[in-house]
């Protein structure tokens, strides 16, 4: 992973719940993690040979992200855990 990136990433990831995850493979063999977390949040890292991760977190939906994926794309999201707790 970039160090530097993740320096930049770690104090914003330090203390969050993750609420749900989306995991999608591309034909050519790279593939996206997002880590989707409770106040409406999401953390990417994304690769094909190693692991990347962005500088950032962002305000970002499931339906937005999946709704960018190329259509061959294979997409994995997991259930929803606080949706069972309701």
């Amino acid at each position: 992973m970039t160090l530097a990136k993740l320096q930049d990433a770690l104090p914003q990831l330090v203390g969050r719940t993750i609420e749900r995850t989306l995991v999608s493979e591309h034909r050519d063999g790279r593939f996206q993690v997002f880590l989707f977390f409770t106040d409406g949040t999401a953390y990417e890292f994304y690769g094909r040979d190693s692991i990347n991760g962005a500088r950032r977190i962002d305000r970002i939906s499931v339906s937005t992200i999946c709704r960018c994926m190329p259509s061959h794309t294979k997409v994995l999201v997991a259930p929803d855990r606080r949706a069972k707790e309701r």
